[in-house]
């Protein structure tokens, strides 16, 4: 049990940050480095991004991405 000013502490709080998900293309690997540009951009982020260690990435791949801890990890290649 809480008391009611626990409570009234846990309501002010900000809301966790609810899972975000987009598709993107691969468009460059360089050194292990994988780029990306994502659907509905027109140029590829200047950033590389992570990727899960089961994904081995290749060039014009479809990927699903999550964003986490405000960027986004390579989950894997859509089919």
């Amino acid at each position: 049990m809480i008391t009611a000013n626990e409570f009234a502490n846990e309501l002010q709080k900000p809301a966790p940050e609810s899972a975000s998900f987009r598709m993107a293309t691969v468009t460059e690997i360089d050194n292990g480095e994988v780029f990306l540009t994502f659907y509905g951009e027109l140029t590829q982020r200047e950033k590389s991004y992570k990727r899960l260690s089961s994904y081995t990435p290749a060039v014009n791949d479809t990927v699903i991405c999550a964003k986490l801890n405000n960027t986004y990890t390579i989950l894997g290649r859509v089919v």
